[in-house]
């Protein structure tokens, strides 16, 4: 089948580049530049656990730059499709392109991270969505941390505001996670809890491990659309309420 002709030849991809030379680029004494691409078996929202690219697997690469200081940034596409439902109306795309700057910074045992998000798709009305995120990450032990996000969306959401059938669309204005990441001798494992305000509440229980220079991530997701709220329309909830189990490969060089 095409979708597993699609991830063999990706996985070989990136074992191949796992055997070569570590390609991090220092640009200077302070600013490193590392690229990276992946594979995952399902493009799904962070914050939402809304999945896209009509249920395919998406390729993405990605590019950051990092100074000593704790100012980063970043710049991935990854692939991307409308639904078909929608098309005739917000237009079809092949991508979602993103932009990150962003503070990371770490005193003591507690990780405090600071950055805005750009993203872009090729929609009729060519809208933008830009977040703003604050993390808090704690190191309780060697094997344990704690973290917690908060985000806030300065765009009115990226579904704007409308109506269907007495319906609200989404206004994502802001939302939050929290989780505990346990390091095991065999893999890590991630406990996350999250509501994207107004649209969706999730669980996400995640086992990351990397083999030979390529990260593995299998995550299960279970995600409920908000109700009695006169924000999702009808379609939106049958359609988002939903368990997914996802699998992501990636390699930074």
């Amino acid at each position: 089948m095409k979708i597993f002709k699609v991830l063999k030849i990706s996985l070989c991809t990136m074992f191949l580049f796992s055997q070569t030379v570590y390609s991090e680029v220092k640009l200077g004494k302070d600013l490193t530049l590392t690229p990276s691409v992946g594979l995952a078996s399902q493009k799904i929202g962070g914050t939402s656990g809304v999945v896209a690219n009509r249920n395919k697997p998406s390729l993405n690469a990605g590019i950051s730059l990092n100074h000593t200081t704790g100012l980063y940034a970043l710049y991935s596409v990854a692939q991307d499709q409308q639904d078909r439902s929608s098309v005739s109306t917000m237009g079809n795309y092949q991508y979602e392109a993103c932009g990150v700057v962003g503070f990371n910074k770490g005193i003591d045992k507690v990780t405090l991270d600071l950055s805005f998000e750009d993203c872009y798709v090729g929609q009729n009305n060519n809208k933008r969505t830009g977040t703003f995120y604050t993390t808090a990450t704690f190191a309780a032990s060697k094997e344990l941390e704690l973290t917690a996000t908060y985000f806030l969306d300065d765009t009115g959401g990226g579904y704007g505001a409308g109506a269907v059938a007495g319906n609200r669309y989404l206004i994502q204005a802001e939302g939050y996670s929290v989780a505990a990441n346990y390091s095991f001798p065999i893999a890590k494992a991630s406990l996350r809890v999250g509501e994207s305000k107004n649209f969706t509440t999730w669980t996400k229980l995640s086992f990351s491990k990397e083999i030979m220079g390529i990260n593995f991530d299998l995550a299960l997701w279970d995600v409920n659309s908000e109700r009695g709220t006169n924000y999702v329309s009808t379609t939106d909830q049958k359609v988002n309420d939903r368990g997914h189990l996802i699998l992501n490969a990636s390699k930074s060089f």
